[in-house]
């Protein structure tokens, strides 16, 4: 089984977090469940990797259960924590395997456990409806309508391009023109590149100054961000770009130190969706 710890951890660690939403929370349940296997008998399993599969779902699905209760009393908006990586650790463009991306993963906070689950390890792995239909303790035919209505309640709330090589380096142009519209401190400007009904999620975790609520408008959203890019210009501001959950992203620095990370959506050649992740406990580099 230590054989198989080196060869499925990056796999289970991605199913972890993606039903979680956690970095830690997903890198110690995995860790936990080769503790468990380890002192067990095992020699005659035929699929270690389906049945180390089942168990990290499994135990997910329980501990999905607490945090969501604990998220219930999160001051703001709670948003799942960017997995960051650097554009030169890895190649551009390239998501590491399993890994969705950020929006949908914010998305994925409005279903229950079960349809979580059932959902990431359908859409991201490809699993069978068979097996799904044992971690999800129901029948096969159940299960695909499980996976059916979490679809149709992730996608009334994301639209995600294809992602390639040409998306981001559109994307990339994007965010620099975006940021240079903030710097500029004129509103106006700015919300020529958002859409309409353009939002934006802040969070801080009570912990530093950010959106209580989701804004949603490009009027209102241009003026908080001029707003606040202009606080943080007074302060020797500068960017590091990044890829979140393997999607090109920006680091905000503030006096050479890491203040929070900006992932922008976009559609077409405007943003539709804004994630501003300020609360440093979420910001995780490595």
């Amino acid at each position: 089984m230590e054989e198989a710890y080196t060869k499925y951890r990056a796999y289970l660690f991605s199913v972890a977090y993606n039903i979680l939403g956690e970095i830690q929370e997903a890198e110690d349940l995995v860790q936990d469940t080769f503790e468990v296997v380890l002192g067990k008998e095992v020699s005659g399993i035929k699929n270690p990797k389906a049945y180390l599969t089942r168990i990290v779902a499994n135990k997910s699905i329980d501990r999905l259960q607490v945090l969501k209760k604990q998220r219930e009393a999160y001051p703001g908006t709670w948003l799942p924590e960017p997995l960051i990586t650097f554009t030169d650790a890895v190649p551009e463009g390239v998501p590491q395997e399993g890994i969705l991306a950020y929006e949908v993963l914010y998305a994925l906070d409005q279903l229950n456990p079960t349809e979580r689950a059932a959902f990431v390890l359908r859409t991201a792995f490809d699993y069978p409806y068979q097996e799904l239909s044992l971690i999800c303790n129901t029948t096969e035919v159940n299960c695909r309508q499980l996976v059916r209505r979490a679809k149709q309640k992730v996608s009334q709330g994301v639209k995600t391009p294809a992602s390639g090589a040409t998306e981001d380096q559109s994307l990339q142009q994007l965010i620099n023109t975006f940021l240079q519209a903030c710097a500029a401190g004129n509103p106006e400007k700015l919300a020529q590149f958002l859409k309409q009904d353009v939002a934006l999620y802040s969070d801080g975790g009570g912990k530093v100054a950010a959106a209580l609520n989701i804004l949603r408008g490009h009027g209102v959203v241009s003026k908080f961000l001029v707003g606040v890019t202009g606080k943080k210009l007074e302060q020797q501001l500068g960017i590091r770009q990044v890829l979140v959950n393997g999607r090109p992203a920006v680091i905000l620095l503030v006096n050479g130190q890491t203040d929070s990370v900006l992932y922008l959506q976009a559609d077409g050649s405007q943003l539709s969706q804004i994630f501003f992740v300020r609360n440093p406990d979420k910001i995780i580099l490595k």
